[in-house]
Order: structure tokens, then C-alpha cells, then sequence
């Protein structure tokens, strides 16, 4: 079933940048799609994903909210295990081809998709036993969808969330001037998350852990890897970054790309 809502924010240019974007790159004759196929394909050898596909074992059963879930392979797999899904995008085409994907493979009544702001969203309290988003907050205003994500979960509920992340200034001046790779797809409004970000996930939930993610297996590296037809080694170096960074030397998570998030209201 598709719910369409209005912005009422006041953020429309932003909100219709975002839009607009996705739109293309989700489109299979977009001049972006190419982009978002090639990033695609990358994210599936990384070690952050299994890490993320990891987390959400046991949701089979429970309600469960995708925000800025785009064409929502991850909302569609957690249906086939029995939750009950909502699946929220501001794309009218991600929606739209994640009910194609929904009925092609059999789950189209265990999910219903929403187009629609995430940060305006109007949660009834414990309407949900988790929240999961998968690298779409950065595009997002946090403070609003963060407060928005904690009012809809149960006490006791799961925010789990994988996204970007530049704990230093240097890198992430840098990151501004330069794209990571030239073919990952990049909207003008888009940020990386920071310190101050995380700290207000840990203000906002009653427990928050954070774990961190190639420094070595980067994008600018996945994007050499693929031009050599390397790119199988992305996930080995995945696993090198991930242990250096949160068992061996803590410090190097500042020179990360990703975070996975695990937060419990």
C-alpha cells in the first residue's frame, strides 16, 4: 500500500533537491542510476553491511520502521522473515520500485511504503519495536529524525543505523573539496556525520554503541579495486579496518568512513 505525505517543514528546496536526485538515480534511464548501481555493488562486498545484516537477526515478527530506505532491499528481506514492515522514502520512485520489488517476490502485504519527508513523519509512541536506516540520515536533519525515531519505538526498542561518518576536520574539509570516488552518486546537501552527531544519539537513547569501518577498504579504494577487478578484497580489508579500529587501536576510528549504529530506547 502507498501513503503519500506533504512536507510541511519548511525545507522544501532541500527537501526537493533530495527528491529530485533520487528520483534519477533510481530511475533505470536516469543519467545517475549508473552511479547508484555502482555504488550498490560495492556496499554488498563491504564488511559494514554483513556487520548491519547481522544486527537486524531476530526482528522476524515485529514492526518494524525503514526510513530512507530507497528502492528497500533490506525492508523486503526482513518481510520474507516475517516483520511487519514500513518502508519510508522521499522518492516517489524509490517507492514506487520497492512495491515492484515487494510483489515480485512475494511479500507485497508485509509492507506498506510511504513518500514522504522522514523528519515530518508523525509517529504514534511504540508504534515500532525497531527503527533502521541505511545510509540515508546523513541526508537528513538528524536532531528532527532522530527525536521522530526515538517517539515512534518501544521502550526497550532498536535504532540500528549505518552511515558515512569524519570524526576529523582535516578529512572532512577534505571530503568537501574532493568526491570520494567518481562514481558514487553525491547530493549537494548531503553530510557526513560527526562527533557531535553521535553525541546526540547517545543523548537521545538510554544505550548507544558505536562501532567503526574502513579506513583502509574506503570508497576512493573500492573505486581503484573495481578499475583493477580487485574488488573481492574489500570485504578482507573490511575486516583488517574493523578489528584495528574497535579492538586493537581505538584511536584510528577518527580516519573511518562508516559507523554502525546499535541504540535502545
Amino acid at each position: 500500500m502507498e501513503t503519500t505525505l506533504r512536507d510541511l517543514d519548511g525545507t522544501e528546496s532541500r527537501s526537493d533537491r533530495e527528491r529530485a536526485y533520487w528520483d534519477d538515480a533510481y530511475d533505470p534511464n536516469g543519467g545517475n542510476h549508473g552511479r547508484y548501481v555502482w555504488v550498490k555493488g560495492v556496499e554488498n562486498r563491504s564488511h559494514v553491511v554483513e556487520c548491519f545484516h547481522r544486527a537486524l537477526q531476530g526482528l522476524g515478527g515485529k514492526r518494524v520502521l525503514s526510513i530512507g530506505g530507497g528502492l528497500d532491499h533490506v525492508a523486503v528481506t526482513l518481510a520474507k522473515g516475517g516483520s511487519r514492515m514500513v518502508s519510508v522514502d522521499i522518492s516517489p520512485m524509490a517507492s514506487a520500485r520497492t512495491r515492484e520489488l515487494a510483489e515480485r517476490s512475494g511479500v507485497a502485504e508485509g509492507i506498506r511504503t510511504i513518500t514522504a519527508n522522514c523528519e515530518d513523519l508523525c509517529l504514534q509512541e511504540g508504534d515500532f519495536d525497531a527503527v533502521i536506516c541505511k545510509r540515508a540520515l546523513h541526508h537528513m536533519d538528524l536532531e528532527k529524525v532522530v527525536a521522530v525515531a526515538h517517539h515512534g519505538l518501544v521502550p526497550g526498542g532498536m535504532f540500528l543505523a549505518e552511515e558515512p561518518v569524519c570524526l576529523s576536520r582535516t578529512f572532512r574539509w577534505l571530503h568537501a573539496r574532493f568526491p570520494f570516488a567518481p562514481n558514487a552518486p553525491r547530493t549537494p546537501d548531503e553530510k557526513e556525520l560527526a562527533g557531535r552527531e553521535l553525541d546526540l544519539i547517545r543523548r537521545t537513547f538510554r544505550e548507544a554503541r558505536f562501532r567503526y569501518f574502513d579506513l583502509l577498504a574506503r570508497e576512493s579504494v573500492a573505486y581503484f579495486l573495481s578499475r583493477a577487478r580487485l574488488v573481492g578484497l574489500l570485504g578482507p580489508l573490511g575486516r583488517f579496518d574493523a578489528l584495528l579500529m574497535n579492538r586493537c587501536l581505538p584511536a584510528l576510528k577518527g580516519f573511518s568512513t562508516y559507523v554502525l549504529i546499535q541504540a535502545v530506547k
